[in-house]
């Protein structure tokens, strides 16, 4: 039983750990996106 309880409960650490890493992942995508729009727009800005 306390097997079964430990095993239970690494399958939620382990999904609870996937999960955070997926969001950080598209946050940190979502954020080189923008970083790259804003140097797109200063360039263009800086070549008027």
């Amino acid at each position: 039983v306390e097997g079964a309880v430990f095993a239970l409960f690494g399958l939620m650490v382990a999904f609870t750990f996937s999960g955070a890493a997926s969001r950080f992942n598209e946050k940190r995508m979502l954020i080189a996106e923008e970083v790259n729009c804003i140097e797109t727009a200063y360039l263009r800005l800086h070549l008027v």
